[in-house]
């Protein structure tokens, strides 16, 4: 049911995002503990309506949420009335049953640079992959992949600089 891949730096939402895929990525490091705990509540949220539909969640990096899924990692289901629930923690004081499909599945990515601060016990639970782009890719897709990404990287950067810029004027022009 649930996998850990090690990855290297490189965003996988891209990649997989797909009707029947969900990504959940882990939060920037700026978020106040509030935010983290909404942004937690309503993954899991989320997270709880694709194991119902038996869908496949992808969780990219995310540590912030592994401790509520515990119960899921480890397999542990309870049958009730023909199907399967297993127990998510929502927070430190309330835990839900949840329905899982027989056919949902969980992948956990790490970055091979993060896969040093997460505990034994949390990474023992899974089988253990590694993928590397720059193997599956040839030369020349690698290289079309780094001229994408540097232009998207350029293409975004030019529209935050024009969002503020666009700003500013406003509140200039707004001021006389």
């Amino acid at each position: 049911m649930s996998k850990i891949i090690k990855e290297e730096s490189r965003n996988l939402s891209g990649f997989l995002s797909t009707k029947n895929i969900h990504v959940f990525s882990g939060l920037p490091s700026n978020f106040s503990p509030d935010e983290v705990e909404e942004r937690v509540t309503q993954d899991l949220n989320l997270i709880q309506q694709s194991l119902r539909k038996g869908e496949l969640i992808c969780l990219n990096n995310y540590p912030e949420i592994y401790s509520s899924l515990y119960e899921l990692f480890n397999m542990k289901r309870r049958k009730i009335q023909d199907k399967m629930f297993c127990e998510i923690a929502h927070s430190s004081k309330t835990n839900r049953y949840v329905e899982v499909a027989e056919n949902a599945k969980v992948v956990v990515f790490v970055d091979e640079k993060n896969i040093g601060k997460e505990q034994a016990p949390f990474l023992n639970r899974f089988e253990k992959l590694i993928i590397n782009f720059d193997l599956a890719m040839t030369a020349e897709e690698l290289e079309m992949a780094k001229d994408l990404s540097f232009g998207v990287n350029m293409l975004t950067s030019w529209v935050q600089h024009h969002i503020a810029t666009s700003s500013e004027a406003k509140k200039d022009g707004g001021s006389e």
